[in-house]
């Protein structure tokens, strides 16, 4: 079911304005006070509150507790960008940094996820998350295999570019600790640089070779690597995530 309009008054809208202003300024919540001090029109404290109270019975501002101030709501701020952000074309330094970023489709599509979401984040100031690209895709940097009960346990793909994925498995075989951090000692130290479907390859190849030297070892990360599923759980991806440095500064934080 759609929200309805808000219905505001001139102002309703130029209070409402100040006060996400002072709030993204500030950060913390905006009292009648300083919102008499801040709007362009003389008006007293009390006036003020009446209007904070049409506007929160507009769901577009809260009160986080009785003797506080007021912060914006979701809908205040999706009012605000619709109403008074409009859109400008960015410098050409900036536009330039965008098209370097969002170009080369054609290279590594991990790699160009990766840099394109860290130029966004840094543009915007903010965080972004984007979607990521198949496990088939990544590089393998280290690989641990963790239990997590009797029959199951957890591998933890670290790839190349940063990425971090993990898989909740069968251990069917009840591996020991011991056993689970040799053979993600072994697997990092032999693979680092395939691709799982890489990896498996290899470890048939090795194993198919006859190679005596670490053959328990392998046979057993086969079947481990055989076991790993090539998706995650439905509904529950992986993402990628960059600027989250960005956090601290924002006023909800």
């Amino acid at each position: 079911m759609a929200t309805p309009t808000p219905n505001l008054n001139p102002r309703g809208e130029s209070v409402l304005r100040t006060l996400i202003e002072a709030y993204l300024e500030a950060g913390e919540p905006v009292g009648s006070r300083l919102l008499a001090k801040r709007f362009p029109e003389p008006l007293s404290s009390a006036t003020i509150r009446n209007v904070l109270s049409d506007l929160e019975d507009e769901s577009m501002v809260a009160q986080p507790h009785t003797s506080a101030g007021r912060v914006p709501t979701e809908r205040a701020y999706r009012y605000y960008v619709d109403r008074w952000l409009k859109a400008q074309a960015p410098d050409p330094e900036l536009e330039g940094r965008l098209a370097a970023a969002l170009d080369g489709l054609e290279l590594d599509p991990e790699s160009w996820a990766r840099h394109a979401s860290r130029t966004l984040a840094e543009v915007m100031g903010g965080v972004c998350v984007a979607l990521p690209l198949p496990l088939t895709q990544s590089r393998l940097v280290r690989l641990e295999f963790v239990p997590v009960g009797p029959g199951r346990l957890v591998a933890i793909w670290v790839g190349s570019l940063g990425e971090v994925d993990h898989r909740l498995m069968d251990n069917p075989w009840n591996y020991a600790d011991t056993v689970l951090t040799e053979l993600g000692n072994y697997a990092t130290a032999q693979f680092a640089g395939l691709t799982l479907a890489e990896m498996r390859s290899k470890l048939l190849a090795a194993l198919q070779a006859g190679a005596v030297e670490g053959e328990t070892l392998r046979t057993r990360l086969q079947e481990l690597a055989s076991r790993w599923p090539e998706e995650g759980p439905a509904g529950d991806p992986p993402v990628l995530v960059s600027g989250l440095g960005r956090l601290g500064g924002l006023p909800e934080f």
